[in-house]
């Protein structure tokens, strides 16, 4: 509130890490992170969780030491008893433009037991869990088909690819609070364009009757906005431009896309519904 920045009360590195990654709950009454630590060709990630004030604060997953890989946490389960995690490779996500997965895999919390999502490890492409489902883009003849697993019940579908061969980048994955639908970014390079020139589609899948359409196919965006947050029950969606700043508001029945704020959304540790 005083715009003062200090050191996070729980979250410190010891001098030998290498980096440190975290989520929350989506209640945020949990917060998982992640310190990795060791040398490139032999890494070991200790995975902990505690309640937002430090409360409870323990080990969870100890791996490694892998070359070349980390264990990155995605997020909780709606009930808090499973947190979902990657085996990321160590350097690429740094330097990809979109948020991409290798091998998705779930963590029991009360068990410690570590197991895989439907179909892992697939390839490096985009994916997310949320509201009970696990939603994975997948390699087809032409573009990315969408594979949606019910974590519930083990139900599965697949969503057949738009086709849109030239876009040949798939990720920046979400999946709406009530898991009815999901919004992922398609990117091109563009050809002989300036260095960093992209072409930017916008797709929303709707998860219960299993069809995709592309927001914005006749009219590429040019600049990659990265999603921060659901809004307005699931009708809006808001993004971040990394590069120059700025919120946008995107209209996910539309496709309508408007400047929100001239700074980018980073969120809340306070969940909202202990707001009203």
């Amino acid at each position: 509130a005083d715009g003062q920045v200090h050191e996070h009360p729980l979250i410190q590195p010891a001098e030998s890490a290498r980096r440190i990654d975290w989520a929350y709950s989506p209640e945020a009454d949990q917060v998982a992170w992640t310190i990795t630590e060791g040398s490139p060709d032999a890494l070991t990630t200790a995975t902990y969780i505690a309640s937002p004030e430090g409360a409870g604060a323990r080990l969870v997953l100890r791996d490694g030491p892998r070359a070349g890989i980390r264990a990155f946490p995605i997020g909780f389960s709606a009930d808090g008893g499973t947190l979902f995690l990657d085996y990321q490779p160590d350097t690429i996500a740094d330097i990809a433009p979109l948020r991409q997965y290798a091998a998705m895999f779930a963590l029991d919390l009360a068990s410690g037991t570590v197991s895989s999502l439907p179909g892992e490890a697939s390839c490096y492409c985009g994916g997310g869990v949320g509201a009970g489902r696990f939603v994975r883009l997948a390699l087809a003849d032409a573009g990315f088909d969408l594979r949606v697993y019910d974590l519930n019940s083990s139900a599965s579908t697949v969503i057949p690819s738009l086709g849109l061969a030239e876009y040949t980048q798939a990720g920046d994955l979400t999946i709406s609070p009530d898991g009815s639908k999901a919004v992922y970014t398609l990117l091109q390079l563009v050809p002989g364009g300036e260095p960093g020139a992209v072409r930017v589609i916008y797709v929303v899948a709707d998860l219960i009757n299993g069809t995709q359409r592309a927001l914005n196919a006749d009219d590429p965006g040019e600049r990659l906005l990265r999603p921060a947050a659901w809004a307005e029950d699931g009708a809006a969606l808001l993004m971040n431009d990394t590069s120059s700043g700025g919120t946008w508001r995107l209209d996910v029945n539309t496709g309508a896309l408007r400047q929100a704020a001239s700074a980018n959304y980073i969120g809340s540790t306070v969940s909202l519904s202990s707001l009203r």
